[in-house]
């Protein structure tokens, strides 16, 4: 039954929605044009020498006499060179439908220019070294701006307005104080006040950064307290992605180190009671954080109405590189998640087709994991190298979401 449900979606358009996005864009995707007119030719060119327009984002090249104008997004890459008394200037381009503005599924447009001719590379040679040196230098900087451009306009497809947050009143404001967020609203690592408002939160940095978070944008709440960590935290996994900084993120993090990272080393020989000192402190230290962040979710629940804020079991935890690195994986009420070294991994349960259980073989002590999604336009997540006897602790969650709820074990079953 689930491969035939799985067969009816595929039919349908792949996943989950129809056709996604990213093809849709492709199809209506038009070749770059620099000029619709020779009439837009800058005034100030000249037909023997190549010319950088920056404003229309378009490099003039003398063929034959006649200035050919190609567009930024068509070049891939140029490069100057200089062999005896000339200079030698070589622009390669992209191949068709490819470049700086194509999709990641660019085959509809491929298909539209497989029968047309196109121009690999062009080398230019010239005495005076002077109008190529500029071309050269010309071509970097609009082709490096291009691309930036291009990345703020793909950072900020699909951003879906948020509800303004309505301020608390005169009452008392509920609020977490030198927390620091990930990721760092300004790049750069930054203390700052969490607080609690009528329908969302809003944390404000020590250099004046804000940024809201609502009720109705947080998909899943996780409290993880600092038990074997160095940090207690809280995360919030966003149905929509916001603006931070210049990236959109999907995941917001806010959280307090309990523990010191580094120790100086030049601070002498400590003797046992200065350990066993420090020891109590950060006991103290943990245990203060972790109801502090305690009673900021349950505030946060109560004020909603609707969120509940789920703690990673850490018994049945297991170790597995879903990144580039090992980490400890958790599963909680709602999702399998890693929190603590970015990049995080958030799976939430009822966006899973099937969990596959890969290298299970006799003689082998690891095994691989690999979650499909029922939106088969996203990509599986594969966490490697765990060791076989946490399979048992594996299978738990699943026997877990059983006792949970009807719809949550049909994505693990």
């Amino acid at each position: 039954e689930l491969t035939r449900e799985a067969l009816r979606r595929l039919d349908k358009g792949g996943g989950g929605g129809g056709d996604s996005a990213a093809r849709r864009a492709a199809a209506a995707l038009t070749i770059p044009t620099a000029y619709e007119a020779h009439d837009a030719y800058p005034r100030e060119v000249k037909y023997t020498q190549t010319f950088v327009d920056q404003k229309n984002e378009a490099v003039l090249v003398p063929v034959f006499g006649t200035l050919v104008p190609f567009h930024i997004s068509t070049i891939k890459n140029v490069t100057r060179s200089e062999e005896g008394q000339f200079t030698y200037l070589r622009i390669n381009f992209n191949p068709p439908g490819q470049g700086l503005n194509a999709p990641k599924d660019a085959q509809p447009l491929m298909e539209k220019l497989k029968l047309s001719d196109s121009v690999r590379e062009i080398t230019l040679k010239a005495r005076d070294p002077r109008n190529l040196n500029t071309t050269h230098r010309l071509i970097k900087e609009v082709r490096t701006r291009a691309m930036r451009q291009n990345k703020e306009v793909e950072e900020k497809r699909g951003l879906v307005a948020q509800e303004p947050l309505r301020m608390s009143g005169g009452g008392r404001v509920h609020r977490l104080r030198d927390v620091n967020m990930r990721p760092h609203p300004s790049g750069r690592k930054s203390q700052g006040v969490l607080e609690l408002h009528q329908n969302g939160v809003r944390y404000t940095s020590n250099k004046g950064e804000r940024v809201d978070l609502t009720f109705k944008n947080m998909r899943n709440c996780f409290f993880q307290p600092a038990q074997k960590e160095h940090i207690v935290l809280i995360h919030f996994h966003l149905h929509d992605g916001i603006m931070i900084g210049k990236k959109k993120h999907q995941d917001v993090q806010f959280y307090v180190e309990v523990i010191e990272m580094s120790q100086a080393l030049d601070q002498g020989r400590r003797g046992d009671g200065d350990e066993l000192e420090e020891e109590q402190r950060e006991r103290a230290l943990r245990n203060r954080m972790n109801q502090e962040f305690q009673s900021f979710a349950k505030k946060l629940e109560e004020q909603s109405g609707e969120i509940e804020f789920d703690i990673p079991y850490r018994e049945l935890g297991f170790n597995g590189m879903a990144n580039k690195t090992t980490s400890f994986i958790m599963p909680t009420v709602n999702a399998l998640v890693e929190l603590i070294e970015p990049p995080w991994l958030v799976v939430n349960i009822a966006d899973i087709e099937i969990v596959h259980f890969e290298r299970i073989v006799f003689g082998l002590k690891a095994f691989d994991l690999v979650v499909v999604f029922k939106d088969f336009n996203r990509d599986p997540v594969l966490a490697r190298a765990r060791a076989l006897a946490r399979r048992v602790r594996v299978r738990a969650p699943r026997r877990f979401a059983h006792r949970v709820g009807a719809g949550r074990h049909a994505a693990l079953g």
